[in-house]
């Protein structure tokens, strides 16, 4: 008799529900296409100051990013479970969506998700960004 494994019953939730975070109202972004050129750096700063105590490569080229600016400060997003949830910034895959006006410690915040591959708020984060960066503000 094949019995199922306990781990896949912690997985089905996942499956049902579809992606974790639904991204913001259409209607209310805008892609910054391209960046501010200054970003780039920016982001090479970030890697060298955090993402690379990480990770051995980044997830994430600078390149193949998409920006996007959410005309709402703070924009909402539906999180399962969680229902409606306000954000200054938030990483998805590739794109990074900022609320307006654009902080440069929540651009920081979300380039460091992005070149780590991972949501959440561990260690690096409140060790390596400066202090009020942490959290996003």
């Amino acid at each position: 008799m094949i019995r199922p494994h306990r781990w896949a019953f912690a997985l089905l939730p996942l499956l049902l529900v579809g992606p974790l975070l639904s991204s913001p109202p259409e209607e209310s972004v805008t892609a910054l296409l391209p960046p501010p050129a200054e970003w780039a750096a920016e982001y090479d700063r970030v890697w060298q100051n955090c993402g690379q105590f990480a990770v051995a490569v980044p997830r994430h080229q600078f390149i193949d990013l998409r920006f996007y600016e959410v005309h709402a400060s703070p924009f909402h997003v539906r999180v399962p479970y969680y229902g409606l949830q306000a954000f200054d910034g938030m990483w998805e895959g590739d794109r990074i969506y900022l609320a307006s006006p654009i902080v440069r410690s929540t651009l920081r915040h979300e380039m460091l998700h992005a070149q780590i591959g991972r949501a959440g708020h561990g260690l690096l984060f409140t060790r390596c960004l400066p202090a009020g960066e942490a959290d996003g503000s």
